[in-house]
């Protein structure tokens, strides 16, 4: 019997974990495709390939563990319906095996996922959507990437417009016109043969060689023209830096979410940081409330080959109505913090009852 419960367990537990993989796969590849999609205007404007390409995979954690017990659900239903459909749980019934036993596949690869959701959900992706953010600030507010398109009018800030005819190189400009409006007093004008956009510790430098500087007074019409062989133009008022920008509660650690001052950053925000951290822990917990929902619909009750198609439509939506509310819940926790018991319980209470109605359904048998 040792024996054999080991190999039925290897059996079972192979086909929910690849169908679990080969499911997880899809959805992954099809919010690879959704996510991509507010990222195209990045990559026409300018956006390398290799950066886009990053910023895909780096938003692979933070969808993963949402997705992975979608998939598993999907996966425990495909597995011991065909199971069911081919006799293979009479069988295995029938040689004595416990309704335990045939749940035993089902939970070992639930905390298999359970382990894998809680590494992604705690460590990777809050790192992950940090570089995310990052590297999506540092691209949207990259001078070259958005002034230096060759052809092509640009606008750094409003009254201010940037032109080069052509690039060489990283940064080796040619033809560059720069038009600053801003000074209610008078409007500048630069222009110069060639140049080059550098990077200093102050901010972004324009360097312009052989060109020409018009500025005409608002007031009088009058027009004044400085002609230079180099000429250094201060962007940095045009630039961002890293530091400025604010970091969302995603991006926080488990530490910094549950150790946020209110007197640093009021008591609203602390109450959102503590509901996205009591959401990370509920959603390292999903695989187990889904594992135990499933193998017990799929496992508990009598067995009619021709009628078990309701098992699947249960399974599926309990599961369903349990994860839309556990993320409806977020919210609630957000503004009610008395609540979050309730967030666990979600949890915690569907676990317990199948695994009562498992042990249940295996004594009534055995008796």
């Amino acid at each position: 019997m040792p024996r054999f419960l080991a190999s039925t367990t290897r059996y079972l537990a192979r086909q929910i974990l690849l169908t679990t993989v080969l499911i997880t796969s899809v959805f992954a590849a099809i919010a690879i495709l959704w996510s991509a999609l507010p990222l195209l205007s990045n990559l026409s404007s300018g956006m390398g390939l290799n950066v886009f390409l990053w910023l895909i995979v780096l938003a692979m954690p933070r969808l993963l563990p949402v997705l992975i017990p979608l998939a598993l659900c999907l996966a425990l239903i495909f597995a011991y319906y065909r199971a069911q459909q081919d006799s293979e749980l009479v069988v295995m019934r029938a040689t004595g095996l416990s309704d335990w036993a045939l749940a035993r596949p089902a939970l070992l690869v639930g905390l298999l996922l359970t382990v894998a959701n809680g590494v992604m959900t705690f460590y990777l992706a809050p790192e992950a959507f940090r570089s995310f953010k990052e590297t999506q600030f540092l691209q949207r507010h990259d001078l070259a990437a958005l002034a230096i398109q060759p052809g092509r009018f640009r606008s750094l800030r409003s009254g201010t417009i940037f032109y080069v005819r052509e690039r060489s190189g990283e940064n080796a400009l040619r033809g560059i016109l720069f038009f600053d409006e801003r000074d209610p007093k008078k409007t500048q004008t630069w222009m110069a043969e060639y140049g080059a956009l550098t990077s200093t510790e102050e901010g972004p430098r324009l360097v312009l060689r052989n060109g020409n500087v018009q500025e005409v007074d608002r007031k009088t019409g009058r027009a004044n023209i400085l002609y230079f062989e180099h000429y250094t133009l201060d962007l940095s008022k045009f630039a961002r830096k890293l530091s400025d920008r604010g970091r969302e509660s995603e991006e926080l650690s488990m530490a910094e979410l549950f150790g946020a001052d209110p007197a640093e950053v009021g008591q609203k925000r602390v109450n959102s940081y503590r509901a996205a951290a009591h959401y990370r822990i509920a959603t390292a917990l999903f695989v187990v409330v889904i594992t135990m929902i499933t193998v017990t619909t799929m496992l508990v009750g009598p067995f009619n080959r021709r009628g078990q198609i309701w098992r699947v439509a249960v399974a599926f939506g309990l599961c369903a109505v349990i994860l839309l509310t556990a993320f409806l819940m977020r919210s609630v926790v957000t503004r009610t913090p008395e609540v979050t018991p309730i967030l666990y319980l979600l949890v915690l209470l569907p676990s317990l009852m199948g695994a009562g109605l498992i042990w249940q359904n295996n004594r009534r048998r055995i008796g």
